[in-house]
C-alpha cells in the first residue's frame, strides 16, 4: 500500500524483470477456455468422468498438464517502464458477455484511479519457451489457435491493468524442437509455418459446428483488429 492505493510492481530476479511463465500459462488458458468446449469459461464439459480438453492439456487438482510454459527473464538493456495509475482491474469489463475474463484490447475504462501499475512500455518484445508433451494434433491446435498464431490470428491480453487497455501482447512461434528417444529434430521458417496450419486447422474443423465458440473467436479477433494494425504498422 502507498498513501492508500495498490501498488502493482513488475516481478523481478534481481534487476530483471520477471514474467511468471504461471502467469502467461494461465492467461493462455483463458482463451484456450473460451474457444473450447471446456469445463469453464463458455464450454458446456464435464471433467466428472474425464477431463475436458483444456483441464487434460493444462492440468487440474490432483492431475499435471501436459503443457508448461517458462518463466521469462526480459532482456534489461531494451525494457522501459513506466508508472501509471488507474481503476482496479476487477471492476473491468470483459469482452464477452457473462464471463469477466477476457478484456478487450480496445476498452479504455473510466473511473476513481484507485490503483498504481508498473507497466512496460508499447514496442517491447520478450521470448519464452513452452514444453508440450503427449499432445493430439486437435489439442496442439488449440493451444496455438488459443496463443493467437494460427491463420485466425489475434493479440491476446497478459498481466495487469487490461481494464485501461494495457497488456495488448501478439505472439509469433519462431522454432520448435521435437524431441524423441531416439532424436532431436528441429523446425523452423516454411516448415513450421506448416506444422502450425496444419494442427490448427484440425482444431478449427473441429469446432465448426459449435456455433458459440466459432462466435467466441470472432469477437476475439475483431476486438484485436487495432493491435494487428499497429503492429504491422
Amino acid at each position: 500500500m502507498k498513501e492508500g492505493k495498490i501498488t502493482n510492481v513488475l516481478s523481478r530476479e534481481g534487476t530483471r524483470v520477471l514474467i511468471p511463465g504461471a502467469s502467461l500459462k494461465g492467461a493462455i488458458r483463458t482463451y484456450a477456455e473460451f474457444l473450447s468446449n471446456s469445463c469453464a469459461g463458455s464450454g458446456t464439459a464435464s471433467c466428472s468422468d474425464r477431463l475436458c480438453i483444456v483441464c487434460s492439456m493444462f492440468g487440474t487438482l490432483g492431475k499435471l498438464g501436459r503443457v508448461q510454459f517458462d518463466d521469462v527473464l526480459v532482456n534489461e538493456r531494451s525494457l522501459k517502464t513506466t508508472v501509471v495509475s488507474g481503476p482496479s482491474q476487477w471492476k473491468g469489463k470483459a469482452t464477452l458477455p457473462n464471463t469477466g475474463k477476457i478484456y478487450s484490447h480496445t476498452l479504455s475504462e473510466t473511473g476513481q484511479k484507485t490503483s498504481i501499475y508498473e507497466v512496460i512500455e508499447p514496442g517491447s518484445s520478450f521470448q519464452f519457451e513452452v514444453t508440450v508433451k503427449g499432445l493430439t494434433k486437435k489439442e496442439f491446435g488449440l493451444l496455438l489457435v488459443a496463443m493467437g498464431v494460427s491463420r485466425k490470428r489475434f493479440a491476446v491480453k497478459l498481466g495487469r491493468g487490461k481494464n485501461i487497455g494495457f497488456g495488448s501482447v501478439t505472439l509469433r512461434p519462431e522454432n520448435f524442437l521435437k524431441i524423441s528417444a531416439v532424436s532431436e529434430i528441429p523446425i523452423s521458417g516454411e516448415e513450421l509455418t506448416k506444422l502450425v496450419d496444419e494442427c490448427a486447422d484440425v482444431y478449427l474443423q473441429s469446432i465448426t459446428g459449435d456455433s458459440d465458440i466459432v462466435a467466441n473467436l470472432d469477437k476475439i479477433i475483431d476486438d484485436s483488429k487495432k493491435v494487428l494494425q499497429l503492429e504491422e504498422g
